[in-house]
């Protein structure tokens, strides 16, 4: 199972694609996102990880300044400011 996944960043794509996992950082801890995730509008932690598992299976991460969450529909989309982008 997948969800899709749209990072932007300003007036750059940063990601858009299925993902399996995608995790990152609120004010309030660490939140794990999965296919068929409760609806959810969160803040992300400034200075903090984003980290998704693409459809391969492949891990990617994003170091980012501050940025939005919205999870609807088994939709995820993240808009952010980025400070560097790291893939692993």
């Amino acid at each position: 199972m997948t969800f899709r996944l749209t990072i932007t960043a300003a007036e750059t794509l940063l990601f858009d694609g299925k993902v399996t996992y995608c995790s990152v950082f609120t004010e309030s801890g660490k939140l794990g996102l999965e296919p068929r995730h409760e609806p959810l509008l969160a803040v992300l932690k400034k200075n903090s990880q984003v980290y998704f598992k693409d459809e391969a299976g492949n891990g990617n991460q994003f170091t980012i300044e501050s940025g939005l969450l919205s999870f609807r529909d088994n939709i995820c989309i993240l808009t952010v400011s980025v400070s560097s982008q790291k893939r692993e």
